[in-house]
């Protein structure tokens, strides 16, 4: 995958949909605050409160930076559960480094860094599956209901706590070269 591109299997109305959300961000070379969040198809408010979360948890620094934040598709979505895919397409674009190539994530974050469980999870998990992907990072509160659901499958359920567990778990892990 790209840095900056992750997918996220999303509730509308009655269907779950696998989305692709993408980041952008890039450091601004001046003494003059950041402009605020450019947001297509996701909240605005959200999306800021996911940047200060960030900041505040995983020390990013993304308030001296531009950030660009789309919904590919021209869908839209104020859903809660989008929190966590926004923060590691986000925390992707920041370091450059892409996110797991076969994983689906979602998950709400609270303020203090907190990954709290959402509603749907299973119907999201069985979503991703069917569409091929291997890995599902959600909110540990709602690892073992799917784990159940999928029951003995190809698929790993990674449950994380913190938000700051993101860059251990999603995104790819480049191997050191030294020369």
């Amino acid at each position: 995958g790209s840095p900056g591109s992750v997918l996220s299997p999303l509730v509308k109305g009655t269907r779950t949909l696998l989305v692709e959300l993408q980041a952008l961000t890039h450091a601004i070379e001046s003494d003059m605050p950041a402009p605020r969040p450019r947001c297509q198809g996701v909240d605005w408010g959200r999306t800021s409160t996911v940047i200060a979360v960030l900041d505040r948890h995983c020390k990013t620094k993304l308030y001296k930076h531009a950030v660009h934040v789309n919904l590919a598709g021209g869908l839209t979505t104020q859903e809660p559960a989008a929190d966590l895919a926004i923060a590691c397409a986000l925390l992707s674009s920041l370091k450059n480094i892409p996110m797991l190539s076969d994983a689906a994530i979602f998950g709400e974050i609270g303020l203090a860094g907190e990954v709290r469980g959402v509603s749907q999870c299973e119907a999201r998990a069985v979503e991703a599956k069917k569409l091929g992907l291997r890995t599902i990072i959600l909110p540990k509160r709602n690892q073992e209901q799917v784990l159940r659901t999928l029951g003995d499958s190809s698929c790993k359920v990674i449950g994380i706590g913190k938000v700051n567990q993101l860059l251990k778990y999603a995104l790819e892990r480049r191997e050191r070269q030294d020369e």
